[in-house]
């Protein structure tokens, strides 16, 4: 190895650890803010759909601040350079210069490796916000996050994963799914599934059951995952859920006994019916 490449790697792994602390210090902030009398509106709502404090602290969530700059005032105190929030991913840069929070009154779905480290976040509305809004955003993809290459919840999973994993399509999906006892649930960050997803997949587990939603999107969906695990020759299942309805509100609604006979009851990738 060259003296060049040799301090190149260091930089390296300055930034990648820099990227790891200061994701975490944003991910306290949010949970600290969700805990908080402003975040009551947001944890009232986690209430309503059932979850425990358990499974919040589990999962890390947090709620951001409607405010333009909470974040990156809180991060500043800190000794974070604007820079290195931008890098991040969590602070824009607007064409005048100023700087704002990408997350703002949302729901934060702090998003962690398999060596538990916090790569990135997600952020959904709440059901009052304005409907012109996105109702999920993301971290884009920064030098640590990657959403090709990862999977929501499997640093959860990864130990109750061993005979099958249940794929998802979205994060309160696999909170809910948790919370009902099905620990090995993992989603794919909405409607796309790549190859690196599925090979993770495969060296995790000897099964996957593909339970998206049950609207012509999630079927849609469903149909092209099975392609790409049929490629790896990797055993699945398929569920339908009925009523064009998500998997978090299906359990919230049946209960995990009813979840747990659709599994039973699935299509398999030895099923002439599944194409």
């Amino acid at each position: 190895m060259h003296l060049n490449d040799h301090k190149s790697n260091i930089s390296q792994s300055l930034d990648i650890d820099m990227l790891y602390a200061i994701n975490c210090d944003v991910a306290k902030f949010y949970s600290n803010y969700l805990m908080g009398k402003d975040g009551k509106i947001a944890l009232d709502y986690l209430m309503k759909l059932g979850l425990n404090m358990e499974i919040i602290g589990n999962f890390k969530l947090g709620f951001a601040p409607n405010q333009q700059d909470a974040l990156l005032k809180y991060l500043e105190a800190k000794g974070y350079d604007v820079n290195e929030m931008e890098e991040a991913g969590i602070i824009r840069k607007r064409s005048d210069g100023r700087c704002h929070d990408v997350f703002r009154n949302r729901l934060i779905f702090p998003i962690s490796n398999i060596y538990n480290n916090i790569i990135g976040f997600g952020g959904r509305i709440l059901p009052s916000e304005k409907a012109n809004l996105p109702i999920y955003i993301n971290t884009a993809n920064t030098n640590i996050l990657k959403k090709r290459e990862n999977l929501f919840g499997l640093n959860l999973a990864q130990s109750h994963c061993h005979d099958n994993i249940i794929l998802v399509e979205g994060y309160m999906d696999v909170i809910c799914l948790h919370q009902f006892g099905f620990k090995n649930a993992v989603a794919c960050f909405g409607v796309n599934f790549t190859d690196d997803q599925a090979d993770i997949l495969s060296r995790v587990t000897k099964e996957v059951i593909i339970c998206m939603d049950s609207d012509m999107v999630g079927q849609f969906f469903a149909k092209k995952i099975i392609e790409k695990l049929k490629n790896l020759n990797l055993d699945f299942k398929t569920i339908t859920l009925p009523d064009s309805i998500d998997p978090n509100t299906f359990i919230r609604k049946n209960g995990a006994d009813r979840f747990r006979a659709l599994i039973e009851n699935a299509c398999g990738s030895h099923d002439n019916s599944i194409s």
